[in-house]
């Protein structure tokens, strides 16, 4: 088990989530924990938000719009991207 600071500073590929947690990862994102290692698209906060090209108080606010039940569009096919595309953060 990791902490929530660890999972945010450590590199993704320092971090052995449990077969649970992996389990989650690939039903939510679709691709294996191990295939998004692989091919380098998990990230941790800090790196993150250099990807993004946005601050941590973005990524924040970011994380919590997701988090929050999922807004429905009709031509949606992943709940966790239209919601990105959909409800930007300001």
């Amino acid at each position: 088990m990791f902490t929530r600071t660890q999972a945010s500073l450590s590199k993704p590929a320092e971090l052995n989530p449990p077969a649970k947690g992996q389990e989650e990862f690939a039903k939510k994102f679709g691709i294996t924990w191990k295939a998004a290692l692989e091919k380098g698209v998990v990230y941790n906060a800090v790196d993150g938000c250099k990807r993004l090209g946005v601050d941590g108080v973005v990524m924040d606010k970011t994380w919590v719009t997701l988090l929050s039940p999922p807004l429905h569009h009709p031509s949606c096919t992943h709940p966790t991207v239209c919601r990105v595309a959909t409800h930007p953060v300001e």
